[in-house]
Formats: C-alpha cells, sequence, structure tokens
C-alpha cells in the first residue's frame, strides 16, 4: 500500500465518521479520449446538479488498463459497479445510479 492509498483509505474513515456518504466514480481509459470526457463531464455534471459528493478516480496507467480489452474502454464505475462500457451512458443512467448509491 503507498501513501495515496493510504491517505485515501483515512480520509474514507473521516468522511464516513464525520457522516458524510462520498460516491467514488472509478474511470478507466485514456483521457484524451473523446468517449472519456464524455462520461467525465456527464458525472460531474449530475453529480454537482444532484448536489452529491463525489470523489473521481481517474485510471489512465497501461498497468491497470491492460485487464479490459481495449474495445470495451473507456469503463465508467460508480461504487465499484459498472454503468457503462466503451460508450457514455445516458444522463438517466447516470441519475439512476447516482440516487441509488446516496440511499
Amino acid at each position: 500500500m503507498d501513501f495515496s492509498q493510504w491517505a485515501y483509505g483515512v480520509g474514507r474513515l473521516a468522511d464516513i465518521w464525520m457522516g458524510i456518504n462520498m460516491i467514488t466514480v472509478t474511470l478507466y481509459g485514456t483521457p484524451s479520449c473523446r468517449r472519456y470526457q464524455r462520461m467525465h463531464k456527464l458525472v460531474l455534471d449530475e453529480a454537482a446538479r444532484l448536489n452529491l459528493p463525489i470523489q473521481v478516480d481517474e485510471i489512465s496507467e497501461t498497468e491497470q488498463l491492460i485487464q479490459f480489452s481495449p474495445l470495451s474502454l473507456p469503463r465508467l464505475y460508480i461504487n465499484n459497479k459498472l454503468v457503462a462500457s466503451q460508450n457514455p451512458p445516458k444522463v438517466e443512467q447516470i441519475t439512476k445510479m447516482l440516487e441509488q448509491e446516496k440511499a
């Protein structure tokens, strides 16, 4: 475990202790990809509209991307649940997942 993983864990414990239920959004892919950028923007916009606290983890290192077929990238996860693979989801789908995870 490196320092960033440790710090993330400590931060999550503090959020839980303070009653803040942070939703974790993970994006796998290349930030220069148009579909990746669209997924990123959709999630940020919907979380802001719903006034939900989220943490966005962007995974773009080759060592971590090789576990997926290149044709399935980019990938969007909300709290470790796959929401979209390859194509950006509809806004309604993101809204539904964020609201489910909020509860």
